[in-house]
């Protein structure tokens, strides 16, 4: 677990350094300040820079850049790599720290909780109380909740995520990226394929299954962790909560997800993008949930690419009417484009979001159903690149069969 600079010619980190330096002192007794408001600037552009690992919470790398700059002012030595090595000494100190168990509460909206009642991923178990939690987490009741909206509303069902952390700001942020893992593989069968408002757009988010109010990090055994140490959900909205149909079904599907994805080599982008799609779809902003959810469509259909014409054409390979969804997706592509670039908007996007969603879940699908035969998102995609005509790819097919007795012939003469 490394710190690197992020390889980009255009960060020159030494000029950033050297401005840092300037404005700082260090005292008689050893302690270190700075002479300047730039502080907090030089810092932000700085943590820009740097490539931290992505189990750090942003309150670990706060701590582990500041511990690393202290004793990097105290040095001999001011240059960028003398600054990484400070930056990795520090991790590696942070690294030795034991590991403790942490439990982190919150709620969801479905009237029974999960189908799986425990959902176990690499990091964590996920469990659902329908019948509420135990006593010993009582103390989470002594919070002072302000909000008007009950911090655990009426039919909503408890949850737990268990885990191992060194840090209760890395266990917070670890817990709430499990739990959004499972909540969207479980979204993706959950929410409905289209849904139309007459006379006006929903108003919200469009997931079904939503988080509740307050979210709260306990010890083993049932303590909370910090007194003064709560979160609360963003725009947060009560909703009816959602009884799921077909309950064993959609148990048996995602657990057969759940298994897959993580039997892909590229499983770490195919988690993290139904993490921004699910984190999407909680957005009341419905031109927020397109500019998020195309982002979380192309980071698996077109990673590091930057190239929209690849994604129109890898998604819409995956359908038999090809010519109708590329057009489909042109449109969604124009309206995010247009968006983004012009600030046009119309007034009831709720129909772009769900047809964004199913490209997003045939895209999923496709990925971890095959990851036998395709076992990375690199491989999946060349695949999608080939030819949709069938008189195209018939050419190929004989110019690789050709290619293939060349090859064989060649051997032969070795």
């Amino acid at each position: 677990m490394k710190v690197n600079w992020k390889k980009n010619e255009k960060l020159k980190p030494q000029l950033l350094l050297d401005k840092l330096r300037s404005i700082t002192t260090i005292n008689e007794e050893g302690l270190v300040s700075y002479t300047a408001f730039e502080k907090h600037e030089l810092d932000s552009v700085l943590l820009t820079m740097l490539q931290f690992d992505e189990e750090f919470s942003y309150s670990t790398t706060r701590k582990i850049y500041q511990e690393a700059h202290a004793c990097f002012a105290k040095g001999d030595v001011f240059t960028k790599e003398e600054f990484l090595k400070q930056l990795n000494a520090a991790v590696v100190r942070h690294g030795k720290k034991k590991e403790s168990t942490y439990i982190m509460i919150t709620s969801i909206s479905l009237a029974k909780g999960f189908p799986v009642r425990a959902v176990s991923t690499t990091r964590s178990v996920i469990k659902s109380c329908p019948k509420g939690l135990q006593r010993k987490f009582s103390s989470r009741l002594k919070h002072k909740w302000t909000n008007e909206l009950p911090p655990l509303p009426v039919g909503y069902c408890p949850v737990t995520v268990t885990l191992k952390a060194k840090d209760k700001m890395d266990a917070f942020d670890a817990a709430i990226y499990e739990l959004d893992y499972v909540r969207g593989v479980f979204s993706l069968f959950v929410n409905p394929l289209s849904e139309f408002n007459l006379w006006a757009p929903k108003k919200g988010s469009l997931n079904r299954i939503v988080l509740g109010g307050l979210h709260s990090l306990h010890h083993e055994d049932g303590s909370v962790v910090d007194e003064k140490l709560f979160w609360y959900e963003r725009n947060y909205r009560v909703v009816k909560p959602t009884v799921i149909k077909s309950s064993e079904d959609v148990a048996r599907l995602s657990k057969v997800i759940f298994k897959k994805v993580e039997f892909h080599k590229s499983h770490s982008a195919i988690k993290a993008a139904i993490v921004r799609y699910v984190r999407a779809f909680d957005e009341h902003d419905k031109n927020v949930v397109i500019l998020k959810l195309w982002a979380a469509l192309e980071s698996i259909v077109s990673p590091s690419e930057n190239n929209a014409n690849s994604i129109v054409r890898r998604c819409s390979f995956m359908f038999d009417d090809r010519p109708y969804h590329t057009q489909v997706l042109e449109h969604l592509r124009e309206y995010r484009n247009r968006n983004v670039h012009t600030g046009q908007e119309v007034e009831n996007l709720d129909y772009h979001c769900f047809q964004l969603q199913m490209f997003f879940k045939e895209a999923v699908l496709f990925y971890v159903s095959n990851y036998k035969v395709f076992p990375t998102l690199a491989a999946a995609n060349k695949f999608l690149d080939l030819p949709s005509d069938h008189g195209e790819l018939l050419h190929l097919k004989m110019s690789v069969n050709k290619a293939l007795r060349y090859q064989r012939y060649y051997d032969k003469e070795e």
